[in-house]
């Protein structure tokens, strides 16, 4: 309700002159703190022996102390890239006159669009004291926008300025015509028969109404400001939040579409090189079948000869052993023939003593004597033969225990050939299917090295689509490297985060929240496990809840 004039009275007499002036004072702009820096930018703006011809003052932070901002020589088009939207600023700039060629000084008050509400009433107050302070100027604009600081509207404002649109030196000189005396209607004022008392009152009244009007439209235009402001930024969170999962969703399809192609073509390449090793050990199959037939055939020449050889080394001996018998047959015959005719002339020594006759007696001893010594000479001639029979037969058999040793010893000659050959080949066909399997794995990195630099491409672009979405904490590394899936050789200095199995783990720097379920949360200082680098910005791992998806890997540091 309106107040009436003794309540506007009592309301502007129960405060102190004190503290109205301390009111005042509070509400004030400060250049004491600041007051050399400011002086000395006022002065080289001025001054015709200094190239600086502007100057931007500002606030320092919340305070109404009032400091310098920046200062430069490039003139009001470079001054009007140096203003902020949020902020509340003055200029103060040197220009040339286009009509007269000459100095001009321009004041610029901004208060920008996006600048608290409650800052620029405040403010307001300080726009006199501004211009107390910087003297001089010639024009003064008052901007909110980049529209009114154009070099092209202060000039145009600055020309209109300076009165008639003519250059002087360009004018011819004119007479002057002679003036009269000038009168004069001045008359000193008395300002207590001027000031009414009511009219005072209602002034009062009618200043505290537009006060507490003014109150509530600033009030109001706050609510409505805080308002807008709250739909703007759930309009824009939610733009965000559907740019983010359109982008998140397109990475997903495009990671999901690559991981599939490379699936299969390592499937194919899987099954090409398990052709080719299946190719491979079965050539290497067929030749050491054909080597092994081939070793085979000639152990079964060697033992055939070998057995041949035997064979006709026994023949040899045999018919050795069977000639022998023969003589010794032959010699026990003759001496069986002798010991016949020993006993004949023993039977006939026997008749001839029989007989008496000593003639026939000597003969017959005689010749029993020449035949006990063919019968001697025969038993030695068959002891002889005996004995040649039993040396042929020692040699023959010492002759087949050397061939039996031999052919042993190359046996096991030839079976430890066998085995180096079988070693050698098994190491082969390990270092064949080593080879094997490594050029398989330098493939799929190759491919997916490919692949990702395709992703990365698509991410890049999606992100110059959807444009970046700005938060606190540092925002998830773009896709720059060709890799995708973690194609990233650690050097010798950095932690790479291995457990010793081939997993990594993080500990998280920053807090993040999933914004959807294809990603993790954490706070930080938790540990991220089994972590998989699908790309440079975005890797996978396990939450310490045990959810498994995707994070920004800027979020966290490899321990």
């Amino acid at each position: 309700p309106p107040y009436s004039i003794a309540r506007a009275t009592a309301f502007t007499e129960s405060y102190s002159v004190e503290w109205w002036a301390l009111l005042l004072l509070n509400m004030a702009v400060n250049f004491a703190r600041f007051g050399p820096e400011l002086k000395a930018a006022y002065d080289d703006v001025i001054s015709n022996s200094s190239d600086t011809n502007w100057a931007l003052f500002g606030y320092d932070k919340q305070t109404n102390d009032l400091k310098v901002v920046e200062t430069g020589d490039g003139g009001m088009e470079e001054l009007a890239e140096e203003f902020s939207g949020s902020k509340i600023m003055y200029g103060w700039c040197k220009v040339t006159d286009p009509n007269t060629n000459l100095p001009k000084f321009v004041l610029i008050n901004w208060f920008g669009e996006a600048a608290p509400t409650q800052r620029k009433g405040v403010c307001q107050r300080h726009v006199n004291d501004i211009a107390a302070f910087l003297k001089g100027a010639h024009v003064t604009i008052n901007a909110r926008h980049e529209g009114d600081v154009e070099e092209k509207v202060v000039l145009e404002k600055v020309s209109k300025s300076s009165g008639a649109r003519y250059g002087f030196h360009k004018e011819k000189a004119r007479p002057v015509e002679p003036s009269g005396p000038v009168g004069s209607v001045y008359k000193k004022a008395d300002i207590r028969a001027d000031i009414d008392a009511n009219k005072r009152d209602q002034f009062w009244t009618d200043q505290e109404k537009l006060e507490q009007q003014r109150v509530a439209q600033e009030r109001k235009a706050r609510i409505e400001d805080s308002k807008r402001i709250d739909r703007e930024t759930k309009e824009r969170e939610s733009k965000e939040r559907t740019i983010r999962e359109q982008r998140d969703a397109e990475r997903a399809r495009t990671i999901d579409a690559q991981k599939s192609r490379e699936r299969e073509e390592l499937r194919r390449r899987e099954e090409a090189d398990k052709a080719h090793y299946k190719s491979r050990m079965e050539q290497l199959d067929a030749e050491t079948e054909r080597e092994k037939r081939q070793a085979e055939e000639a152990r079964r020449r060697l033992k055939q000869q070998e057995h041949e050889h035997i064979g006709m080394a026994v023949r040899q001996t045999k018919e050795t052993v069977a000639e022998r018998e023969a003589a010794t047959q032959q010699a026990e015959e003759e001496a069986e023939e002798a010991r016949r005719a020993v006993e004949e002339a023993r039977r006939a020594v026997e008749e001839a003593r029989a007989m008496r006759d000593a003639e026939a007696a000597a003969e017959a001893e005689a010749e029993a004597a020449a035949a006990e010594e063919a019968a001697r000479r025969a038993e030695e001639a068959a002891e002889q033969a005996l004995a040649e029979q039993r040396a042929a037969e020692e040699e023959a058999e010492a002759a087949a225990q050397r061939e039996a040793e031999e052919a042993a010893q190359r046996e096991a000659d030839e079976a430890a050939q066998r085995e180096a050959e079988e070693e050698a080949q098994r190491e082969a066909e390990e270092e064949a299917q080593r080879e094997a399997e490594e050029a398989a794995q330098r493939e799929a990195a190759e491919q997916q090295d490919v692949g990702y630099s395709q992703v990365a491409e698509a991410e890049d672009v999606g992100d110059n689509v959807y444009g970046n979405v700005e938060s606190e904490a540092p925002q998830p590394q773009q896709v720059e490297d060709d890799s995708l899936y973690g194609n990233v050789e650690p050097t010798g200095a950095m932690d790479t985060g291995d457990t010793g199995d081939g997993k990594l783990q993080a500990t998280a720097v920053y807090d993040y929240q999933a914004a959807d379920d294809t990603e993790i949360s954490f706070d930080p200082g938790d540990l991220i496990t089994n972590i998989e680098q699908v790309d440079e910005g975005w890797w996978t791992g396990c939450a310490p809840d045990g959810s498994f998806g995707m994070f920004p890997s800027n979020y966290v540091e490899l321990c």
